[in-house]
């Protein structure tokens, strides 16, 4: 009966009320248990795989970049800024910092600047994770240039997964 007064919220909401109100141990078990065919039939839908439209099959249209980090046989921690066109899938990669620590962003815009925009020039969209690297005098930089930077949304990592695999290939082939 609390299922439907409270408009069919899931599972968990319910737990939280009868914890709330100081229900027996049976009442929760109860809740944990329950199901509702029209809740099933109504929110179950079959999740598709998610895929994003193909990007435009041109060079330095969007490109993806992401910092990787990578140990060698002497334990030194590498950090390496990784840029992959999206277009041609044309991977740069260029060694930011050697040693540990969170990466300054002017640091990577730096070497972006070095290994990617000296001789291919700005993109026009730039795809990225959720990086502290990625805000502050990178964000600025790019948006100085007219780049539109698209951030890879938190549990979303497809949306860069072309600049991950190239960096895990990198990663293996090095260790």
């Amino acid at each position: 009966r609390l299922h439907h007064v409270i408009g069919h919220r899931p599972k968990a909401v319910m737990e939280q009320i009868v914890k709330t109100k100081g229900g027996s141990s049976v009442e929760l078990k109860a809740v944990k248990y329950f199901y509702c065919e029209d809740c099933d039939a109504k929110f179950k839908k079959a999740r598709t795989h998610p895929v994003a439209p193909p990007s435009m099959y041109c060079f330095n249209y969007a490109v993806i970049l992401d910092v990787l980090d990578a140990k060698e046989y002497d334990k030194e921690r590498y950090s390496f800024l990784s840029v992959v066109c999206d277009g041609i899938v044309f991977h740069q990669l260029g060694l930011v910092v050697v040693g540990g620590g969170q990466l300054a962003s002017r640091k990577c815009l730096t070497k972006f600047m070095t290994i990617w925009v000296r001789w291919a020039g700005f993109p026009v969209v730039l795809a990225c994770d959720r990086g502290l690297h990625n805000r502050g005098e990178f964000a600025k930089g790019l948006n100085a240039n007219g780049v539109y930077i698209r951030v890879a949304g938190v549990e979303a990592a497809e949306m860069i997964g072309r600049g991950e695999r190239h960096g895990g290939i990198f990663k293996k082939n090095l260790s």
